[in-house]
């Protein structure tokens, strides 16, 4: 199992460190989670992947894989309940895929990448007053990111995993070309 680079808070480190075996053992990569704040309870979202060992990854992952992920993820949290303070009571449980504009939480997510557009958002404003990053992914390694900021052609932001509240990959819709001629 790889660590996250982005910092989960306890209760979301506890959940993972709970779960995440289980899910690897089973075929799927944990590839965030996070607790926030519903109406009356709070909301455990947890997005998976086919892990990459996993002969079928070229497939994705199916709705059939996120029903068997919510029931193992719940039937988990049942058993652990007087653990999860946060989830003495009533809990929403949301399992989905990453998506096109997937977490970036792993070394190897970011890796995966390189070269791409993607978001960052900060945990506190930069020396510009900004906690937002967009730019192209320029390289990685184990304590920080360097990344070209959009509309900044000589700018190469450092941006240290400590740093980062969250990040994403933009997803870039290509434009389809037009036809050349006449279509009858």
């Amino acid at each position: 199992m790889e660590n996250f680079v982005i910092e989960l808070n306890a209760q979301e480190e506890k959940i993972k460190n709970l779960i995440e075996p289980v899910l690897v053992n089973e075929g799927y990569e944990l590839v965030d989670i996070k607790i926030t704040t519903g109406y009356s309870k709070p909301v455990l979202s947890v997005y998976v992947d086919k892990n990459s060992n996993t002969s079928d990854l070229e497939q994705g992952i199916l709705l059939k894989d996120l029903t068997n992920v919510s029931y193992l993820i719940g039937d988990i949290l049942d058993m652990h309940d007087e653990e999860n303070s946060a989830f003495s009571g009533r809990y929403e449980l949301e399992v989905s895929s990453p998506g096109l504009e997937r977490p970036l939480t792993k070394l190897k997510h970011f890796n995966s990448c390189l070269e791409q557009k993607i978001k960052i958002k900060l945990k506190k404003a930069n020396e510009n007053g900004s906690k937002k990053i967009i730019g192209i992914l320029k390289s990685v390694n184990e304590q920080h990111i360097q990344i070209q900021e959009e509309n900044k052609e000589n700018s190469i932001a450092a941006i240290s995993f400590d740093t980062i509240a969250h990040s994403n990959k933009i997803f870039v819709f290509e434009a389809k070309q037009k036809p050349k001629g006449r279509i009858k």
